[in-house]
């Protein structure tokens, strides 16, 4: 047919324009298509501009502009309108396709993003893949415009040379592999001089091996980290986990890592899966815990709802039994002391029966101090002869050096307690009188400790205020040792009635379990009764031997549980300063790089009490007498005096062969957390939370070179400020040589509160050849959460970082925290986030976050 009687259906059916693309009406379909030279131009001019602008180029998560690629095509608009009215009737073949493309495929979309524009919406990074999503779909029909006025402006002469480059984009991302050559598991990032060390690597090889399908060479670990945040992050780690495990991905992930909150989710999730029904339990997604039946919510996910103020469960019995133990702890704590001040008080009077009368005593205290500074005045003159002949004999100078200060301490100590403390508190009685001297020396920590924290400890006076807190401890046991000697008379009797005592409380308190008398047990069955939850089960399943977990039959993943082991007068220079080491409880082995590690049966058998539910307790031990890092000096004693020790006294692994099985840690433990004095070197050591030293549960993860780690940050961080990530890129740079980069710009808050997005993901470099990669999810609002969230939100302007010590969890909280995760998790598979994956498994969902959020 010739082009002259050539109508415009049969033009679009030549060039194979769908209706979907154009449609036109019956009565245009059969006019002549016959375009004049001002549709051409016409037709150039808008081909020209849509193939460059930008709202037709593929936009790369991060750096794309929404914002431009929506006013480009806002712009179309004006240019189409002004190329109309400018070449008039003449052009009405390019007139009937560019109006069509604006009324039809680009005013919906710049209909609906207008507003939200304003309003700075489309800045959050859900409403951008949102955006992203609806553009995608009309860039699809700009091309297809494109190619019209291509063909329009230059007829036979046209060469197509548009492409969906987003399209092209996102199929390559399914056939490139992730960067980065694979990581064998051929290691565990220890000295190999660590006790356990070897035994530790091959069990945990065998255990991965075993619960993956493939049983090859063990190759890219997946770790999945729970942070610290106490229900608060156990809550938002399980909806986060409820989304992956919808998409079949929980059962890729070879380990687990839990700190203190996050430890009530992972110990639930071990617990539940400590089961060998691998029909109806495991980690895919129609299988239980997370199975949804006709989308209710599934059973284990309601208990969990159900319990949620879990330190209220007992009713009131259960609240009088709380009360009582911290009560008795403290009674208990009181008592450990009393043997050392009774014995001083006896000696003392001992001392006045043979004739040491004050006078004397004072007297005596003058000779021994003239002396030792006598002593200390010749030590110091001879030091320069010291350095002259001892030159090359460095420990007899550091021996000789230690003389000097010992000496000198000594000479304080018998001046403060012998001459000045006397006559202080004689002066104090006689003005104020003994019962108001005491109750003031009482009541003297809580006023500096108070104003320390009304101050701030990081000023200057509140750190001094709370140094002084710290001697306020032993000066009250220094007031009260005055009291009794001067209310006790010298009697034999009396002396008699002293050393009884004194030898009827040691004996008793030989008895006492340490552990036992904290509030430990009571937190440590409370967590045990909500989360260590079983199939067909409708109370907890506890005890369960951490020794005895399953993982092959289910497929669980290897649960590292983290702690922190106190070691405040340690000396060891690889602390570093931290007073604390990692230490890591699991199915086979438990210990730290500092204290070697031994076999979970071993420690079990040593200590009876050590199963799950402990460990899980430990984890979360948050307020304790020492706390790692962040160890409040001054606030150590009183603390443990006042029975705030949620920490526990474990066998330590390093000395397990010396202690006998059911030995238990006794009160001398408590002398050692009084004081302060707690090293690597006793028989018990003293646990914490884990987040007392790392937060995230990252740390052992980067320790066994996971190729991807997922980070799930539920700590309360309400100025998003990310201390604890900090922490642990500081520590993998410093201890294992590991750079982790990673851009946190879309997760500061802007001026109302919101981010822009809530994840990032960072790539972990742990030497030349072997990259990793970290997803990074932070609780966090942008503004486009569920209803119910953000009504939440508006309720309590601190969610999602409402303070830990709220552990009493009403159902809206609960639900607030538990839809975020969920919410978050269901965009890291928004289609902008896994463009062009068939098939999801880690390997495949990490290539695309790699192509979309990190390249």
């Amino acid at each position: 047919m010739s082009k002259s009687k050539l109508t415009w259906n049969q033009w679009l059916e030549d060039n194979q324009v769908s209706d979907k693309l154009f449609r036109i009406s019956d009565e245009q379909a059969n006019q002549l298509w016959n375009p004049t030279d001002l549709d051409r131009e016409a037709a150039w001019i808008l081909y020209t501009e849509i193939r460059s602008r930008i709202s037709t180029q593929p936009l790369h998560y991060r750096s794309g502009d929404e914002e431009t690629a929506l006013d480009s095509l806002y712009r179309l608009f004006g240019i189409t309108r002004k190329t109309i009215e400018e070449r008039g009737p003449e052009c009405r073949h390019f007139a009937s396709f560019a109006i069509y493309l604006l009324n039809t495929h680009i005013r919906p979309l710049t209909a609906k993003w207008h507003k939200k524009k304003i309003d700075g919406k489309i800045q959050h990074d859900d409403d951008r893949r949102d955006f992203r999503e609806d553009l995608s779909d009309v860039q699809v029909n700009l091309i297809g415009f494109c190619q019209i006025f291509g063909k329009i402006a230059l007829g036979d002469e046209y060469a197509d040379d548009t492409t969906d480059d987003s399209s092209a984009s996102a199929d390559s991302s399914t056939q490139n592999d992730i960067p980065g050559h694979d990581i064998p598991f051929d290691k565990i990032l220890l000295d190999e001089n660590v006790p356990g060390y070897k035994e530790l690597y091959v069990a945990e090889l065998e255990a991965i091996s075993e619960r993956r399908e493939d049983k090859s060479k063990v190759t890219n670990l997946a770790g999945l980290a729970c942070s610290g945040g106490g229900i608060r992050s156990a809550t938002f780690c399980l909806g986060v986990a409820q989304s992956l495990s919808r998409r079949g991905l929980l059962k890729d992930i070879d380990y687990l890592s839990t700190v203190s909150g996050g430890g009530y989710f992972g110990s639930f999730l071990s617990s539940y899966l400590n089961d060998t029904d691998r029909n109806e339990v495991g980690l895919e997604p129609d299988k239980l815990p997370f199975a949804e039946e006709n989308q209710a919510e599934p059973k284990p996910v309601r208990q969990l709802r159900n319990n949620s103020k879990y330190l209220l469960k007992g009713g009131l019995l259960g609240k009088s039994r709380m009360a009582g133990l911290l009560l008795f702890g403290i009674f208990v704590n009181l008592l450990t002391l009393f043997p050392i001040l009774l014995g001083a008080v006896a000696l003392t009077k001992v001392s006045e029966q043979f004739g040491l009368n004050e006078q004397l005593v004072h007297d005596g205290v003058g000779i021994i101090l003239i002396f030792l500074l006598s002593l200390l005045l010749v030590l110091v003159l001879g030091l320069p002869l010291v350095y002259k002949f001892w030159s090359s004999k460095r420990d007899r100078i550091t021996l000789y050096e230690k003389t000097c200060i010992f000496t000198g301490l000594t000479l304080l100590a018998i001046w403060v307690l012998g001459c000045i403390l006397p006559k202080f508190y004689q002066s104090m009685t006689d003005i104020f009188g003994t019962n108001e001297v005491m109750i003031f020396f009482a009541c003297l920590p809580i006023l500096l400790i108070g104003t320390a924290f009304t101050l701030g400890l990081t000023t200057l006076v509140g750190r001094l205020l709370m140094m002084l807190a710290g001697i306020a401890g032993p000066l009250l046991l220094l007031m009260s040792y005055q009291v009794l000697i001067h209310n006790i008379s010298p009697s034999w009797t009396h002396i008699l009635v002293l050393f009884a005592s004194i030898t009827a409380v040691t004996i008793w308190l030989w008895f006492i379990n340490v552990n036992q008398v904290s509030p430990h047990r009571y937190y440590r069955n409370r967590l045990a009764e909500t989360y260590l939850l079983r199939k067909g089960s409708e109370i907890a399943v506890d005890p369960q031997l951490l020794s005895k977990l399953q993982s092959n039959n289910t497929g669980a993943p290897y649960h590292l549980i983290n702690a922190a082991v106190n070691l405040p007068s340690s000396k060891n220079p690889e602390l570093r300063g931290r007073n604390s080491d990692f230490f890591m409880f699991s199915r086979h082995f438990c210990g730290s790089p500092l204290l070697g590690y031994c076999e979970t049966e071993d420690l079990e058998n040593k200590d009876p009490h050590l199963d799950l539910g402990t460990a899980m307790a430990v984890s979360g031990a948050a307020a304790s007498g020492h706390m790692g890092t962040t160890t409040i000096k001054g606030l150590s004693f009183w603390l443990s005096l006042l029975n705030i020790r949620l920490g526990y006294w474990l066998p330590n692994p390093k000395r397990l062969t010396e202690i006998r099985s059911g030995f238990v840690a006794q009160p001398f433990s408590l002398w050692k957390e009084l004081f302060g004095n707690i090293d690597e070197k006793g028989k018990f050591v003293n646990l914490s939370d884990g987040g007392h030293i790392e937060n995230l549960g990252i740390y052992e993860l980067l320790r066994r070179k996971c190729k991807f780690i997922i980070a799930i940050d539920g700590e309360a961080d309400p100025g998003m400020t990310f201390p604890s990530l900090m922490n642990v890129i500081r520590y993998a740079q410093i201890d294992f040589g590991i750079n982790i980069q990673i851009d946190l710009g879309d997760l500061k808050q802007n001026e109302t509160g919101f981010t822009k997005a809530h994840f990032a993901l960072g790539e972990i470099n742990y030497d030349d050849s072997h990259t990793g990669y970290l997803l990074y999810i932070k609780s966090s609002l942008t503004g486009n959460e569920r209803d119910y969230i953000l009504d939440y939100h508006k309720n309590s302007p601190s969610f999602p970082h409402e303070t830990t010590a709220d552990q009493f969890f009403s159902e809206a909280q609960f639900e607030a925290y538990r839809a975020l995760g969920e919410h978050i998790g269901e965009d890291l598979f928004h289609s902008e986030v896994i463009k062009g994956i068939s098939v999801i498994n880690m390997k495949t969902w990490f290539t695309a976050l790699v192509r979309n959020l990190h390249e």
